[in-house]
């Protein structure tokens, strides 16, 4: 028997200040400096007796600072333009050990810096309205679920990069109804190769789709004090791949899937009745899978879209 108890503690202090260049360009810079202090415990106990606990002690901490940057230059009312970049941070922490076994029993802080060169625009007498993005993030220590010493772990997979574009756009068809959609393409890839865990440069990152979209309508109208909204949308998920390379016992290409919703509602005075359908056509989605190989015909399952749920609501604003 095993017994893992871990506190952390986390500490940050951040600021940001913005400057107007001109009336059309302005600038903003921020930084948050923290620290996490990682205090763990891992107990084994065996059997049979005696039943004597071996604890390990593993302290970690860690600190650093972030940094971001956005300027952007406004040539007209309804056109501007903006770059910016952040840095990003996730906390390292341990993974579950047999007494018996001394490697990966911890896992680095991976870290990311993302790069991005957006548009928004206003068109049509501002009833178009348009944005759309460049991005690019470099991934340093990536973390990743793998198999190793008999059980799962996370580890880390040395440098990765995920790149693409977004879009998105609404347009006001009349005083009722709006048009609007969405698109982004991702291109997510390890750029490092990590042999001791059978990663490699190229691999596709898991759980990242290369497409998304999605296209919906949106109606509202008013009769004196009574308002009548309503809407239907569709969302695409494109397929993803459950693991960076064959060689992981979980390798697996989960297909594309589509789900539509849609919802109405009646406000007067504060009070709002609405209803809303979800996953109208009742589409069996898999966006995580768990395969027999390595836990058995009872141990796989299938991460799925929630069904098709149908439900009302009441709500009241004061």
């Amino acid at each position: 028997k095993a017994t893992q108890t871990e506190i952390l503690d986390e500490y940050s202090v951040y600021g940001e200040v913005a400057y107007d260049r001109t009336e059309k360009w302005d600038v903003s810079v921020g930084a948050r400096y923290f620290r996490y202090d990682d205090d763990l415990d891992v107990c084994t106990t065996f059997f049979p007796a005696p039943a004597v606990p071996k604890c390990d002690v593993g302290d970690d901490i860690s600190n650093d600072t972030l940094e971001k940057f956005r300027t952007t230059y406004k040539f007209t009312e309804n056109h501007s333009v903006y770059f910016a970049v952040a840095e990003g941070y996730r906390r390292g922490g341990a993974n579950l050990t047999p007494a018996n076994i001394t490697t990966n029993q911890f896992y680095d802080p991976d870290k990311a810096t993302n790069y991005e060169l957006g548009v928004h625009s206003f068109l049509l007498d501002q009833r178009l309205k348009l944005n759309a993005a460049l991005f690019n993030i470099a991934w340093e220590d990536i973390q990743v679920r793998m198999a190793a010493d008999g059980r799962t772990i996370w580890a880390n997979a040395g440098e990765a990069r995920s790149q693409g574009v977004e879009f998105d756009a609404s347009l006001q068809l009349n005083s009722e109804f709006v048009l609007r959609t969405g698109y982004s393409y991702t291109d997510a890839k390890l750029t490092e190769s990590v042999e001791s865990i059978a990663i490699f440069d190229g691999d596709t990152l898991p759980g990242a789709p290369r497409n998304q979209w999605n296209i919906g309508l949106d109606y509202v109208q008013s009769f004196n004090t009574t308002v009548v909204d309503a809407s239907v949308g569709f969302n695409r998920i494109g397929e993803i791949y459950t693991a960076p390379n064959a060689s992981f016992y979980s390798y697996q290409k989960l297909d594309s899937y589509t789900t539509a919703n849609a919802r109405a509602g009646v406000t007067f005075g504060n009070w709002r009745l609405g209803a809303f359908v979800n996953n109208i056509e009742n589409t069996r989605g898999i966006n995580g899978k768990r395969s027999g190989e390595w836990h058995g015909e009872q141990g796989q399952f299938e991460y799925i879209t929630r069904p098709r749920t149908i439900g009302l609501s009441v709500t009241y604003k004061y």
